[in-house]
């Protein structure tokens, strides 16, 4: 879930697609499509079917509309083809338009307050942790954590939802028990 909302959040916003209020519109139905994609995968006994972060090139591309994914879709059909080609290439070459799509995924960061360092910390820890740890979703629960602690220890808890307490204490439970 964590993975999935993290995605959507990134390319929504690379998109200009968030709202007024930093809200991702119809983000239920995009979760929806999500599950449902995965629940099918999994019952056809295929690889997990979900959002990739990979949809950052599409969008930094002029993508907005699902013809960029058909687009996609159609291209891999035609690599199937040309499959034995390609995998002579090693993984090691892909790593220039990873880091490419890395930093296209970056330019939100600018909107952070930097002077505040209750909230310049935990996203720091949050996109340093995310490749650490291995997972988007690891990388979240640790800045979340540390949003809240920072607060907290700044003596700033309203600025803290009782939903992130919440969640906290419930990563905290993840973690130690």
């Amino acid at each position: 879930l964590f993975d999935t909302v993290g995605t959507l959040v990134g390319v929504a916003s690379k998109a200009n697609m968030i709202d007024k209020d930093g809200k991702l519109p119809r983000v239920k139905q995009a979760l929806f499509a999500d599950a449902v994609g995965t629940t099918t995968g999994a019952l056809l006994g295929t690889s997990t079917v979900t959002t990739y972060v990979e949809s950052a090139s599409g969008v930094a591309e002029g993508g907005r509309t699902g013809l960029t994914a058909l687009s996609t879709a159609g291209m891999f059909a035609l690599a199937l083809f040309f499959a034995p080609i390609f995998l002579m290439v090693p993984g090691a070459a892909t790593a220039p338009a990873l880091t490419l799509v890395g930093s296209f995924m970056l330019s939100p960061i600018l909107k952070i307050n930097f002077e505040d360092y209750t909230e310049s910390i935990p996203v720091f820890l949050t996109v340093i942790m995310m490749p650490l740890a291995y997972s988007i979703a690891e990388g979240i629960v640790f800045g979340m954590l540390s949003y809240v602690v920072l607060k907290l220890l700044t003596g700033r808890t309203r600025d803290v939802s009782v939903v992130m307490y919440i969640l906290a204490v419930l990563f905290l439970a993840k973690f130690f028990v």
